[in-house]
């Protein structure tokens, strides 16, 4: 009799270990975070063991808990934009205007082309040329590239 439940009970701690863990949309947050160097004002709310990042600076979700926006403008954010941008496919905007990010932009953030409507990389010291990629960004509105030094 006690070997029927095991199956059950190893089901049971399967769906709770699961439901406990970080969504896709804030393992891709965490990795970018990797390569750029946010501030205690912003990475202090960003956290593995949220199940989402909806609650997380810089960032909205929609009602299914997807990131849609992320807001990082004007944070003394620094580094490089890494190709894990490209794993937030239901992200609309994507500020990143005014602070130290360097490097080139990643082609993967073309990957966002079913939602991305809003890019602002102004004001910072970003170098390449824009990625073929980006014209996959087909519902594209507004695209802030400049610079001043």
């Amino acid at each position: 009799m006690r070997l029927v439940f095991w199956p059950w009970i190893l089901l049971f701690f399967t769906f709770v270990a699961s439901s406990w863990s970080l969504s896709s949309d804030g393992q891709a947050l965490l990795a970018l975070s990797k390569n750029l160097m946010l501030p205690s004002s912003v990475s202090s709310s960003w956290s593995a063991s949220d199940a989402t990042p909806c609650t997380w600076n810089g960032v909205s979700c929609n009602k299914r808990n997807r990131v849609v926006s992320l807001d990082l403008s004007s944070s003394k954010v620094s580094g490089s934009i890494g190709p894990e941008i490209g794993f937030l496919k239901y992200l609309h905007i994507l500020y990143l205007f005014c602070n130290n990010i360097y490097g080139s932009i990643p082609p993967e953030l073309g990957n966002c082309t079913v939602y991305q409507h809003q890019l602002d990389l102004s004001e910072n010291f970003l170098s390449g040329n824009i990625p073929a990629s980006m014209g996959n960004l087909k519902r594209l509105s507004q695209l802030s590239l400049y610079i001043v030094h």
